[in-house]
């Protein structure tokens, strides 16, 4: 809390740094296993030796920094307003609240800065990748290899190389070992070092270097925009309503994943209303709920690491206690279990889930929920589909134990349009609620 809150309120400092480019590659890429695209951008030398001399008379000068809006990818905007200032690029109309990453490259793509984009694959990917595409016989020989089962010696790594059908396969199983060991925190070892001789001593001319290998990927700022507003029409426990939804960042895993990060999902005060039609009670329009920070990553068990995948969410909510009472809540929640599936399309998971439900409507004002989730995502061409199915028991406090089947779709119409169809029933021992609604999506 202490982390967020300094975030949130300019409690960090931030300052400029010159640092050698590869040290940051090797830091994002290889340490933090973080996926960069860089972009060229579309200045004079006499520009950048500006931003260079800029740059310099900056250092040593701190700034407030904020999460949402006085970030990195903000100063560096601004950086690019003094090399040529009739950019406007932080104007008074630009970013008025926050400012994330992604919008700040838009924001080079409208004035046309971006002369060319480069994808640079960080370890995890390309290992990732490797085992996706090769065949089983070396995927074995790198598990082979990176095991306690074979010494480290140079001598008893060469004999694994036996029967590959080309140098060219040599060095590929070569390098994965090896960044199968960096990722596993033994790069240092002597089995790495060793891998690394052999690497050296097996050049082989016309391997192609699939760190910049774009594939089908979108570069981030192709995807959709961070803002999205919703507008549909829904019946709750048959009582009929306006379905009303604006959440201003960022993506969800029902979103058209182009762009993003696959599994992954951070959502900030992800807003819903309804205005129920036909009704004569007194709360006709309602904030039905506000989440207020829900974050989610599916990752795939692959046959070289076992990634956790986990959920965690914090929002206003409402529990719907009849068909015409409900009551309002908050929410902490959060799970943590496993997904699998080796194609990228369709995502099984299973996560233990956990749950305190805050209410005045509730006997002892609580209810501490714990339950498992299972489920599946799948990625169409044009659509994505996610099917769950929850069963939690209450373990203190009001007894809210429950049922909950959710189907999701949406189809994307275009990058920025977009329709979604929800289906939630929930089975409690006082009373069954049955929701669903059909929206239109844009994003801007």
């Amino acid at each position: 809390m202490i982390y967020v809150s300094k975030g949130l309120f300019g409690g960090y400092r931030g300052f400029f740094r010159a640092r050698p480019y590869y040290e940051r590659v090797k830091k994002y890429s290889n340490i933090e296993n973080r996926d960069i695209w860089e972009y060229q951008l579309d200045f004079t030398p006499d520009e950048i030796e500006q931003l260079v001399r800029h740059v310099w008379e900056v250092k040593g000068i701190d700034f407030d920094y904020y999460f949402f809006r006085e970030n990195c990818a903000y100063r560096l905007l601004a950086l690019l307003d003094v090399v040529r200032p009739g950019l406007q690029l932080t104007g008074e109309n630009h970013f008025p609240v926050y400012a994330i990453p992604v919008d700040t490259v838009r924001a080079l793509d409208d004035k046309n800065l971006i002369k060319s984009r480069a994808f640079r694959a960080s370890l995890v990917t390309k290992v990732d990748e490797f085992f996706s595409a090769e065949n089983k016989a070396n995927t074995d020989m790198v598990l082979n290899i990176v095991s306690d089962a074979v010494p480290g010696e140079m001598g008893a790594i060469e004999n694994r190389l036996n029967g590959l059908a080309s140098d060219a396969d040599g060095v590929e199983v070569l390098q994965q070992s090896y960044d199968i060991l960096q990722f596993n925190g033994e790069g240092g070892s002597p089995k790495a070092q060793n891998i690394l001789q052999l690497l050296n001593d097996l050049e082989v001319p016309g391997v192609p270097d699939k760190t910049f290998s774009h594939g089908n990927r979108v570069s981030p700022e192709k995807g959709h925009n961070s803002i999205r507003v919703a507008a549909g029409y829904g019946e709750q426990d048959s009582h009929r309503y306006i379905d009303l939804r604006f959440r201003p960042a960022f993506h969800d895993l029902l979103d058209a994943p182009q762009g993003y990060v696959d599994g992954a999902a951070i959502n900030v005060f992800d807003a819903r209303f309804k205005w129920f039609v036909n009704n004569d009670a007194s709360d006709n329009f309602r904030l039905e709920s506000l989440s207020l920070f829900n974050v989610s990553s599916l990752s795939p068990l692959r046959r070289w690491r076992k990634p956790l995948s986990w959920k965690l969410d914090f929002r206003f909510d409402r529990t719907q206690m009849s068909a015409s009472q409900s009551a309002r809540n908050f929410i902490s929640r959060g799970g943590v279990g496993f997904s699998f599936g080796q194609q990228e399309a369709l995502i099984p998971f299973a996560l233990v889930m956990g749950e305190w439900n805050l209410s005045s409507r509730y006997d002892r004002g609580y209810s501490l929920l714990l339950g498992l989730q299972a489920g599946i995502r799948y990625r169409f061409k044009s659509s994505q589909l996610m099917l769950s199915y929850e069963a939690d028991g209450a373990v203190a406090g009001f007894d809210l134990g429950r049922k909950v089947t959710l189907f999701q779709w949406q189809y994307n119409l275009q990058v920025n349009h977009a329709v979604r169809a929800i289906y939630r029933r929930t089975e409690y021992d006082f009373f069954n609620d049955e929701d669903w609604t059909l929206d239109y999506n844009y994003y801007f």
